[in-house]
This record gives structure tokens, sequence and C-alpha cells, in this order.
């Protein structure tokens, strides 16, 4: 069954499992692939009611808690979903999805909170994120999510590492060489970014990107007048807003995280 969904067979494998069920309907494997199969191709009302028919039979099904905190989170019950992946995340210790997952809730959980709260939400988010890449260090979206997290907290070393790991693995993430640079220019380390924007235009030459802007004005800044090679760096103010590593992140867009339900 597993090999017919993975290479995208799914209408064999609904039918292979419908009749599976009306010989044991209370055979629980079948209605579980079911739903796993449901809930990837639309998030609806079917999808939320076999959900729910499975955790009736089973309430810890580690499939069918995983996507009811996804449906949360979809929902905005951030209270229940940290609930949810914090238990999975208890009982499946080697699973980064699950911690992914968690870090998304607390993020939630944050935006309506008070500010104490809202700084332990998101420092729980942060610890989380660090926990998914510690097990998997080519988890894409944690990584980019973490390093914003990261950047926008102020403390970008932090970001430098995972992101430099990451492209290592996955060098075509235009993304992680966004951020990347955005980390270096928090820490006014105006070479190493100038590194990351010439393998932009390495790697990405047809794909024009309004943030290169930032990259182009700080290349002209370096190569300008010998009296700035004295300096520690440019000052990241009002006069040269395009150096702001914010400017650079908004430009960019947001990160757009994934997930997929794997039981570890």
């Amino acid at each position: 069954m597993d090999f017919k969904i993975s290479t995208g067979a799914l209408d064999e494998a609904k039918t292979m499992l419908g009749e599976i069920t009306a010989k044991h309907p209370d055979y629980l494997p079948p209605r579980v692939y079911a739903m796993r199969i449901a809930c990837t191709e639309r998030q609806d009302e079917d999808c939320t009611g076999r959900v729910q028919n499975i955790l009736t039979q089973d309430p810890i099904n580690y499939f069918a808690v995983f996507q009811d905190g996804v449906l949360n989170l979809a929902k905005g019950d951030a209270a229940k979903a940290v609930r949810e992946f914090e238990y999975l995340s208890t009982t499946y210790t080697g699973n980064p999805q699950v911690r992914y997952q968690l870090a998304l809730a607390y993020l939630l959980l944050a935006k309506d909170s008070n500010l104490n709260s809202a700084r332990d939400a998101t420092d729980a988010a942060e610890s989380r994120l660090n926990a998914a890449i510690g097990l998997d260090p080519s988890f894409e979206a944690a990584v980019l999510l973490f390093a914003e997290l990261k950047i926008r907290k102020g403390s970008p070393a932090g970001a430098i590492d995972s992101l430099n790991e990451l492209l290592k693995r996955r060098p075509e993430s235009p993304q992680a060489h966004y951020l990347l640079a955005s980390a270096y220019l928090a820490q006014q380390q105006l070479e190493p970014a100038l590194r990351v924007y010439r393998q932009m235009t390495e790697l990405f030459p047809k794909d024009p990107q309004p943030c290169l802007a930032g990259f182009c004005s700080i290349r002209a800044r370096t190569e300008g007048p010998p009296s700035l090679s004295g300096r520690r760096g440019i000052s990241q103010d009002a006069r040269h807003p395009e150096l702001s590593p914010g400017t650079l992140l908004a430009s960019c867009g947001a990160v757009d995280g994934s997930f997929s339900q794997t039981e570890g």
C-alpha cells in the first residue's frame, strides 16, 4: 500500500482499501491509510470525519493525532495543537516533523498572547526547530523558519551555521541564500554577504529577484572610495535602508513551510 501511495496510484489504493474495510470494518490500518489519502487531497469535512473516526477507536494513533494537530493549526486552535504535538514529540522522540509542527503551534500561540507569554512561546518554537534540525539538518522548512526567527530576534549568528549546512546539502534553495545573506548583513559582514550574492547570480541566472537590489547597493559601496575600507562595516541606519536585514527578508517573501507525516 505504501508503494501505491508513493507512486501516485491513489485510485487503485482507494479501491483496495475500500474492499478491505467493507470486509473488516473494525480493522484500523486500511482506514488510517484512507484517512491519510483523503487528508492529503483536501482538508475538509471528510478528512476531519475520518480523523475523528480513527481517534474514537484509537485515541493515540500517530497519524490521526498528527493530522488532528494539523487541522487544529488550520482552524487557529493553537492550544490544542500544542497539546497534541507535545504528546507526539514526547512519544516519538526521533521525529523531526513532529517538532516542526510543534514549533508552528507555538508560533500561532504567540500571536494571541501577551508580551511575556508570546516571548516564551517564541522561545519554545525556536527550541523545537533547533531540535528538528538536530535530527535532520537537511529539513529545509525547519532551517528556514529557524533562521528567520534568529534574524528577527537579533541573533543572526545562530542562523548562519544551520543555513550553511543546509546549502551544502541543498544548494538549489534560493530562500536559504537570501536568509544567509541577511544574517551576514545583520552582523555587518559585507564580504560574506557579497559572496552569497555572487553565488546566487551563478545559481539562479534567469531568476531576477527584487531583493538583489540591496546587494547591488552593497557591492557599489564596498567597491567605492578607499576611505570605506578601514571601517568595520557600513551603518545600517535610515541613510542605507537597503542594508537592513528586515528589508531584505520582506522583499524576499515569507518562509513557506511544508510537512509530511512520517511516524518516527
